[in-house]
């Protein structure tokens, strides 16, 4: 089973950089003295053992990080933005829109940057030089970037519900699950394993309904061996018993049965932890045997839980006792588990900065990131940060390439909204 998401995901912009400052001259302190902006958050996706499937994001479709703040007077730098921490289960996949793999997020705390977070802009008073005393330009913060991704987890059960044919398992996993498997009163109702997902306040956790086992099983009988392989994945058996399925004689030999049918395909299968639940106590024969039942199987040593599915009694505590299972089964494994430090970043596609400009039908635009940040800042009227914008364009080469691309007196050309026309 394939739990999936589809998310778009947005980092946060960079903050703007200033233009302040004091020009008159004689003024003590005078000069530019705008603060640059501060970073934009990044979306970064990143395994934990805490949760367990990507239910959490059928109902978030988009994700935005915080835009960094703007810079100030008196060289104020703005605040960087926090990244945006997206929790996913260990050995989820995270894709492209287009099917290709960014990350296999396969350990704990593997994590991946998505989307980077735009850089702040620098304030007017990094722009001051012998020629402009006091720079009437600054940067915009850099744009966030959008990403479409794909997340993809390959679910594997925490918890397996064993037991003979009909003893309610299907009923009992859609009674604490949204799972809806096909419920008959007759034998081998489930012909498939089932997968469903719990979730409780502090925890969640997968659980499989593994068809009814027979004698024989181990040996392939009734699919049995496939059976036995998918609940040999899982931490935790629920062996689920039909109180009202003969005497407490019947009762305790169905348990023996499938007990026997695990033995012989994997001896220390019969040591994984177990929880015996007596289902159907609704019913008149099954409240008049349970006693009888609970003092057989007490020489077992197992955690024995009276439920009804149908009545959903009881459920409550065996979810419990099945959380504690897990949990205890986790610091057992943590010795072992395996971290990694190593955290890839996806870099979305963008504008190379070696390209500066673009031509296309007699059309002239500079396209250089610093170059197009700096006019977002700047309103077309006003000529003296236009100048100032024009001496870092021939600073950074970009005028010569505009010549070398074949642009003429009197042609104009654009830097993102501002115009200009060359003499």
């Amino acid at each position: 089973m394939i739990d999936s998401a589809t998310i778009h995901v947005s980092s946060g912009s960079g903050g703007d950089g200033a233009i302040s400052g004091r020009h008159e001259r004689y003024i003590p302190k005078g000069g530019p003295d705008g603060g640059d902006g501060g970073d934009g958050g990044s979306v970064i996706f990143y395994a934990t053992e805490s949760v367990t499937t990507l239910y959490d994001y059928r109902y978030r479709r988009k994700i935005k990080a915080d835009r960094g703040k703007d810079g100030s007077s008196n060289k104020k730098h703005g605040s960087s933005a926090k990244d945006k921490r997206l929790a996913v289960p260990i050995g989820t996949i995270v894709k492209r829109q287009d099917g290709s793999t960014i990350a296999d997020l396969r350990s704990n705390e593997s994590e991946v940057v998505v989307a980077m977070g735009g850089k702040g802009g620098k304030g007017n008073s990094r722009f001051k030089s012998s020629t402009y005393q006091y720079p009437l330009i600054a940067e915009a913060g850099e744009l966030g970037k959008e990403v479409e991704i794909n997340l993809e987890l390959k679910l594997l059960a925490d918890v397996a519900l064993i037991g003979s044919p009909n003893a309610g398992k299907s009923s009992l996993i859609s009674a604490v699950t949204s799972a809806r498997p096909k419920i008959g009163n007759y034998p081998f109702t489930t012909i498939t394993p089932v997968l469903g997902v719990v979730h409780m306040k502090s925890t969640e956790f997968v659980m499989v309904d593994i068809p009814g086992l027979i004698q024989g099983a181990n040996k392939g009988i009734g699919l049995g061996d496939e059976f036995l392989r998918h609940a040999e994945r899982t931490k935790i058996f629920i062996h689920v018993l039909d109180i009202n399925g003969g005497s407490p004689k019947d009762v305790v030999d169905e348990y023996q049965k499938v007990r026997e049918e695990i033995r012989l395909y994997k001896d220390e299968l019969l040591h994984r932890k177990e929880i015996i639940v007596l289902n159907k106590i609704d019913l008149e024969e099954g409240r008049t045997n349970i006693d009888k039942v609970i003092n057989k199987l007490a020489v077992h040593g197992k955690r024995i839980v009276e439920v009804s599915a149908t009545e959903k009694r009881g459920l409550e505590e065996m979810l419990e006792y099945v959380q504690d299972g897990l949990l205890s089964e986790k610091k057992e494994n943590n010795s072992t588990e395996i971290q990694t430090s190593a955290i890839p970043i996806l870099k979305p596609k963008g504008i190379e900065l070696q390209k500066k400009i673009a031509v296309t039908k007699n059309k002239y635009r500079v396209i250089y990131d610093r170059a197009v940040r700096i006019s977002r800042m700047i309103d077309n009227d006003n000529w003296g940060a236009k100048m100032q914008l024009y001496e870092m364009l021939k600073k950074w080469g970009i005028i010569d390439e505009l010549e070398n691309a074949g642009l003429q007196k009197g042609h104009p050309f654009s830097v993102g909204k501002i115009d200009f026309e060359w003499d």
